[in-house]
């Protein structure tokens, strides 16, 4: 696939089989086709410190052009972490 520049969208993302739980992130396509997904939070409530890594069938998105977005076969890991920006 080719793309240039990176193709860079904000939006809202969900699992099909809960559309209630709806994630803010921002979804990356470069050159090459390498498709790279970065959400705020996790789908799984609760869930804190290490993600395991598992497949997602797919991933459902809404991003900023309000156009609909799937993504197949994503395979997800990844970090819980919070900052806070200087708060003390």
């Amino acid at each position: 696939m080719r793309v240039t520049p990176d193709l860079v969208l904000t939006g809202f993302f969900w699992l099909p089989a809960n559309e209630a739980v709806q994630l803010p992130g921002t979804v990356t396509v470069t050159d090459g086709g390498d498709i790279h997904l970065e959400l705020l939070g996790t789908f799984e409530e609760g869930q804190r410190g290490s993600i395991p890594a598992r497949n997602v069938p797919r991933i459902v998105g809404r991003v900023e052009s309000h156009e609909y977005v799937t993504l197949e076969q994503c395979s997800a890991q990844g970090e819980w972490s919070l900052h806070l920006g200087g708060i003390s």
